[in-house]
Parts: structure tokens; C-alpha cells; sequence
């Protein structure tokens, strides 16, 4: 069965939503640079023993039995082995690995520097890390799943994309800017409703109004948001990108 972009589209846009509902939970802990890089168990950070175990769960579970299915910062051989073989349906893209996990974590803490207040609470190292990989897994799922699904329909309706041959002109036929123009504009009016973007009001005022003494509290610019959607958007084209040169390489021409 063919994939149905619009359908795709919707799921972006539910994944959009959610992504901003994770940023502004990780506003809320300060930066906590420990859980990136301190040990937290079997040489892991805080973060890779959080991540390990949320895809353990997934592996246990069968999701990586689906061969378009990929951990991040793990091979499948790494995680638990699933509990019983799940049925596979036939797949609609290719299963070859588009390896953007080390961007997309680079991609997250850069943008955690940036976002949160600078401090550290070893207290809240657990519910930190537990935020950063819920966030890390959702970047995952846009840029690597979505990513390939978009990619996998564009070829059908556009063979001729596997046939260019440089990077740039991949990449010329694959964006669509007043769409990526749409999508950054609905990001900036979520993250307004959520209150990441600071309300209007002065910030000391909109504290009393709602008793809030959260010091840890991060608000951003609407520039934060539309340049780390930007972000976003340019990894998962670079995906895009890599599944179409994957597919014309495994062809015989």
C-alpha cells in the first residue's frame, strides 16, 4: 500500500505539538550537565542508562523486529531481546540504516544548553534524564521515521528524485519552504499556548498571578523556537536525503 503523504503531514504535525510539550517540560530542570556526561551505571550516563532502558522496553516489546526500526545510540544487539515474535507486515520504505543518531543527539544537547537556565540539581538528575531520552526518542521518530516514510513517497511521486545526483539538487527537489514556513509559524503558536515563549506581561506580575516561585522557570524567544525548528527540519531533509542515495545505490541501473 502506497504511503499517504497528507497522512504523514498529520502525524508531523501531532509530533510538532508533542515536541513542544517536551521542551517545555525540560525548561522547567536546570541545564543538569551531569546527566550527560556523569556515570550512572555499567560506564552509562544518567542519559545513555535512561535511553538504554526506555528502548530496552520498546525492544522488549518486538518494535525493532520492524526493520525500518532503529534505537538511537544502541545496536539492536545491545538492547533485551523481545518477549515473542510479533507479526511484521510488508514495509512500504527500504530498512537500511540512515545512522543520524549521533546529530540528533549533538542536535538535542546543543539546543538543552541554549534552552535551559544554567545550574545543577543532582536531585533531579532521575526525572532529567528521563525527559532528555522521551526527547530524544520523539527527534528520532521525526527525523529517522517520518523522515524515511516522507522521503519513500516523494520517490513515488517523483521517480526522477533517484536519478540527481548531487546533494544539492536532492535537496532542491525535496523542500517546500512555504511549508516549512507553516510548520515553524505553528510551532511559535504552540510553544505561545504552552508558555515556553514568555507571556507579554511582565514576568514578575504573570508569577503572582499564578503563585508560581519556580526558579528554574525558562522562558525563550520566538526566534529560539523558529531557529530550533529549523534545526529540525534541515536534519530530517538530511535523512530524506540519505534514503534517496541509499535507494539509487541499491539499485542496478
Amino acid at each position: 500500500m502506497a504511503i499517504n503523504l497528507q497522512d504523514l503531514r498529520v502525524r508531523l504535525d501531532q509530533l510538532t505539538e508533542q515536541i513542544i510539550s517536551g521542551l517545555k517540560d525540560r525548561s522547567r530542570f536546570p541545564l543538569n550537565k551531569g546527566v550527560f556526561i556523569d556515570e550512572f551505571s555499567d560506564g552509562y550516563s544518567w542519559l545513555e542508562y535512561r535511553l538504554k532502558k526506555e528502548q530496552d522496553m520498546d525492544s522488549e516489546f518486538g518494535r525493532y523486529e520492524f526493520l525500518d526500526q532503529y534505537p538511537i545510540g544502541f545496536r539492536k544487539d545491545q538492547l533485551v531481546k523481545p518477549k515473542m515474535k510479533r507479526e511484521i507486515p510488508q514495509l512500504d520504505v527500504k530498512t537500511f540504516p540512515l545512522n543520524m543518531g549521533e546529530k540528533i543527539m549533538d542536535f538535542y544537547i546543543n539546543m538543552v544548553m541554549s534552552l535551559c537556565i544554567d545550574g545543577e540539581d543532582k536531585s533531579l538528575y532521575g526525572e532529567t534524564a528521563r525527559c532528555d531520552a522521551r526527547n530524544i526518542l520523539m527527534y528520532q521518530e521525526r527525523i529517522d521515521g517520518i523522515g524515511r516514510e516522507v522521503a519513500q513517497s516523494k520517490i513515488d511521486n517523483n521517480p526522477g528524485i533517484v536519478g540527481l545526483k548531487t546533494y544539492e539538487e536532492i535537496k532542491d527537489s525535496l523542500i517546500f519552504p512555504r511549508r516549512e514556513r507553516k510548520v515553524i509559524r505553528k510551532a511559535v503558536k504552540i510553544a505561545r499556548r504552552y508558555e515556553l515563549i514568555q507571556p507579554r506581561w511582565h514576568i514578575r506580575t504573570y508569577r503572582r498571578l499564578i503563585g508560581s516561585s519556580d526558579s528554574n522557570q525558562r522562558y525563550v524567544s520566538p526566534e529560539f523556537i523558529e531557529k530550533f525548528f529549523r534545526g529540525l527540519i534541515d536534519l530530517t531533509v538530511e535523512a530524506e536525503i540519505k534514503y534517496i542515495k541509499k535507494v539509487r545505490g541499491s539499485r542496478k541501473f
